[in-house]
Order: structure tokens, then sequence, then C-alpha cells
């Protein structure tokens, strides 16, 4: 069976990835070489522009300027760089991304206690690594037991993780999206990647789902509808089946984030 239209995204999006982390690691080379000059560092910063935005993004709390916080991200982006040890084994991207993890410690002295513990919001740098990782060994977004066993098997202290702690951890990050989501607003604060996977989601719909969720987004034309009574009359189902199927579109959306 070939791979569906969000496999294959995820397949060219690492390959693209891949590219970018080789050029990036020549151009450390390069800055390292010659002086480790302002200019040199300039576009390294540029190729890791990226993971910045998306750090800031998925850790930034309310209370904190994004000025400020991309500032923090920022500098702790260019301290790995300066840091770095290409005879230690690792990628720059790696290395990068472990250093930049100390960002949160700012984060949890700025924000609100009471939203977060300090111990998720530091495990939560840990399951977006093991996710990382396994997303491009698998070509695929990992499971929440792939996801666990990872962090156990790599875990220098022999501590175990549970899917469940790994989706306790997720759920500290990002609120589940509930099926009310698809009645109203369904990409209401998305971010890139999700905005990114929605075009694609039709494809891997079964047609009373296609048919649902073309009237959800006015695809192909088709007038948007909200109301899940009104898409009932329009499409010939009953309303509890319309909500069984945009539960079921919603839980095929979350797999992929």
């Amino acid at each position: 069976m070939s791979p569906n239209p969000i496999d294959k995204f995820f397949t060219a999006q690492k390959e693209q990835n891949e590219k970018r982390r080789q050029q990036t690691q020549d151009l450390w080379h390069h800055w390292d070489a010659n002086g480790r000059k302002p200019e040199h560092l300039e576009p390294i910063l540029g190729n890791f522009q990226g993971l910045i935005q998306a750090k800031v993004r998925d850790w930034k709390p309310p209370s904190i300027p994004q000025s400020a916080f991309e500032a923090e991200v920022t500098k702790h982006v260019i301290k790995s760089v300066q840091s770095y040890k290409p005879d230690k084994g690792a990628s720059l991207h790696t290395h990068v991304n472990y250093g930049i993890q100390k960002a949160k410690r700012f984060m949890v002295q700025q924000q609100n206690m009471g939203r977060m513990s300090e111990n998720v919001a530091y495990r939560i740098g840990d399951v977006q690594r093991a996710t990382e990782t396994l997303q491009e060994d698998l070509g695929r977004v990992p499971t929440h037991d792939e996801i666990a066993q990872y962090m156990s098997d790599n875990n220098p202290r022999g501590h175990v993780f549970t899917p469940k702690q790994v989706r306790t951890i997720l759920s500290s990050q990002r609120r589940d999206i509930p099926s009310t989501a698809w009645e109203s607003d369904p990409i209401h604060n998305q971010s890139n990647r999700e905005l990114e996977i929605l075009p694609l989601l039709r494809d891997t719909l079964t047609p009373q789902e296609a048919m649902v969720f073309d009237h959800i987004y006015g695809h192909n034309g088709v007038p948007v509808i909200k109301n899940s009574g009104e898409m009932a009359r329009r499409l010939g189902m009953s309303q509890s089946k319309i909500s069984r199927i945009r539960t079921s579109i919603a839980a095929k959306y979350k797999q992929y984030l």
C-alpha cells in the first residue's frame, strides 16, 4: 500500500531538514576556521530561526513578552554554537537542541508556577527531543509507547517512562483538541506544523469523513456549515453520527501532531 499524503509530506520534510542540517554544519566549520567572525555567525543563526521560533511558540508563557523570550532562546543557541565540539560525535543540531533547553529555566522562573510544574516543564524537552529523533528514524510520528520506550532506553539515570507519563507531559504543553473545536473554529491557534498537515488530512479520510470535512472548511467550493444539526440535514445523517464523524476526524488529525 502506498504511503498516504501526510507520510509523504513527512518524508520530504525529513530530507529537506537533513540537507539544511548539513548546510548548517558546513557553515559552522567555515565560521570556526576563519576566526569566528560575527558576519560568519549570522548565517548559522539564520538556519536556526525555525527552531528558535518553534521553541518560542511552544514554551513562552503569556506573562513574558515575545521579544524577551526570543532573545533568551537566541542567547542559548549562540552559546551552544560557540561551545560545540565536533570531535565529541554529536551533530551541531543535536548540540544546539540540547543547549537550548536551558531557556526553559527562564520560562519556569517567570511563568505562573500553578500552570505547569518545573519538573513537567523540563520533561517537555525530553519528550520533544525523543519525538524529533524517532520521527526522523521512523519517517512518521511516533506513538506515546515508542516515545516512552526511547526515553527509558536513553535515560542516564535508568528512569523508566510510561506512555501515560508521556501523555501527561504533552497535555501540559498543549491542550488536547476537543471534538467541539470542529464545530466552530478548528484551526484556531494552530501552529505552522498543524496548518501544513491540515490540507493533507482529507486524503486520509473515509468518504463520509471527507464530506463532513468539506463542509467544515468549505473545501471544493461546498458551503461551510458549522452547526451539526444543519450539517446532518444537508448530508442525510443523524446529528449523533455527524458528531461521531467529527470526533473521528479530530482523532486522525491529532495522531499526526
